[in-house]
């Protein structure tokens, strides 16, 4: 039974880790192109001023204001609206992660200067680090991973074949 709670386990955090490796980078280049913008920039260095306090209302506020529609997307699903209610999730986890790495970006430097929360993200990090070595080491990571880069391999060799 432990074994298979562990399967588990690494199967969901495998699924995350891919999700976080695979979009982090790309969803910040297009939020510091969308950075760019005037509005935008003006907003930035506003935020870039504000009080290491401040800064944490602003990092976390968005990722607030997005967990209904994760909430909501788990309710369709247990409706049996499983399409309609992945969309919902994932459209909500991907912009959530869009503007964690583009409001992390930018307030780092605030929240850093806060004790408790510098503290905390030291731990979330030494924990971030080992979680990822260890299931960088897991067979089921592996062979998911390898999955994953065929199925998109073939999906663009499908949409954008060679001439």
């Amino acid at each position: 039974m432990l074994r298979f709670l562990k399967t588990i386990a690494v199967f969901f955090a495998t699924i995350i880790i891919l999700f976080e490796e695979w979009l982090w980078d790309p969803l910040n280049r297009v939020m510091q192109a969308f950075g760019r913008l005037p509005l935008i920039r003006q907003m930035s260095k506003a935020i870039a001023r504000l009080s290491p306090r401040a800064a944490i209302f602003v990092y976390v506020g968005p990722m607030l204001l997005l967990l209904p529609f994760k909430i909501i997307g788990l309710w369709l699903i247990a409706q049996h609206h499983a399409l309609l209610g992945l969309i919902t999730f994932l459209m909500a986890k991907i912009i959530g992660t869009a503007l964690f790495a583009w409001l992390f970006g930018l307030t780092k430097p605030l929240l850093m200067q806060v004790a408790w929360f510098a503290k905390w993200y030291r731990v979330v990090q030494q924990i971030s680090t080992t979680a990822h070595a260890w299931i960088h080491r897991q067979s089921l990571y592996l062979w998911m991973r390898t999955v994953a880069y065929e199925v998109l391999n073939r999906i663009v060799r499908l949409l954008w074949p060679k001439q």
